[in-house]
């Protein structure tokens, strides 16, 4: 019976060895996989070239792609640097532009690197200037016109910037520029040049002599109308070339009191006395 029962304990201890070998490899096994990690065939970043506004911010996103073709974003895993920290910093993708310049940021990821370069610009990039309407304008003397300055940025948006800009004529005789308003001095043509950004657009301006008058002179100083009598006034327009041309016939007129007399091109009609 002793021996029947030192036969079964040992067959138990075998059986139980076996077992704990066998659930020890099957744990090993799943260790050693378990600390494999996965291949990475590439990093992919959401931008390679960025250009930036001064004291901006912009959010990249890294993207591990595996042999096993499973994706991963690693943003938060990589190792992030800048060339020029003084031009932009970056941290767990987010760049943050600080100053005009260049800088190269770099992501490093399970010994893969992704290179991105980042431009930074006091406003956005320009493609053009455009004086909107205007490439040639006619003013009379002493005449104002009003331009508008329009700027074409490269990533298509559009602004308004005539009191952004620095306006310049060629002559201060001829013409004036404040915030695009133009103003014409004398006869003769003058450049007007409008910079912003580092761009620079010109137009020409043509000034011409006033076809207004500088001044109506009246030969009668006063006169004397009968009641039911007419008499005509005669008034001359004087102009900037120093020609001279009655102009009674056109003027507009305007009794003081239209009970005493009418007017009507230039003839004065009296209507009842007094003055």
């Amino acid at each position: 019976m002793k021996r029947f029962l030192a036969i079964i304990v040992a067959v138990s201890i075998f059986m139980f060895g076996a077992q704990s070998a066998g659930l020890l490899g099957t744990i090993s096994k799943v260790s050693a996989e378990e600390s494999v990690e996965k291949k990475i065939k590439s990093l992919i970043v959401s931008s390679k070239k960025v250009s930036m506004i001064k004291d901006t911010e912009q959010q990249l996103d890294l993207n591990a792609v595996y042999t096993d073709k499973t994706t991963e974003l690693v943003n938060d895993k990589a190792v992030w640097t800048s060339s020029k920290p003084r031009v932009a910093t970056i941290e767990n993708g987010k760049i943050v532009a600080i100053a005009p310049g260049t800088a190269t940021i770099k992501a490093k990821y399970q010994n893969n690197t992704a290179t991105i370069s980042v431009k930074v610009t006091e406003t956005k990039e320009i493609s053009k200037l455009e004086i909107v309407d205007s490439k040639r304008i006619e003013l009379e003397q002493y005449k104002q016109e009003q331009l508008e300055l329009k700027v074409f940025y490269k990533d298509g948006t559009t602004e308004i910037v005539t009191d952004k800009a620095t306006w310049t004529p060629s002559s201060t005789k001829i013409v004036t520029v404040e915030a695009g308003l133009i103003s014409a001095l004398k006869p003769g043509t003058a450049s007007v040049s409008a910079s912003f950004g580092g761009k620079t657009v010109k137009m020409y301006v043509k000034v011409q002599l006033s076809k207004e008058p500088s001044k109506l002179v009246l030969r009668q100083k006063s006169i004397e109308v009968p009641v039911g009598k007419s008499e005509y006034v005669y008034v001359e327009a004087i102009f900037d070339d120093n020609r001279v041309s009655g102009v009674s016939a056109v003027a507009e007129w305007t009794p003081e009191d239209k009970t005493l007399f009418t007017v009507f091109e230039g003839t004065v009609t009296g209507v009842k006395e007094g003055s």
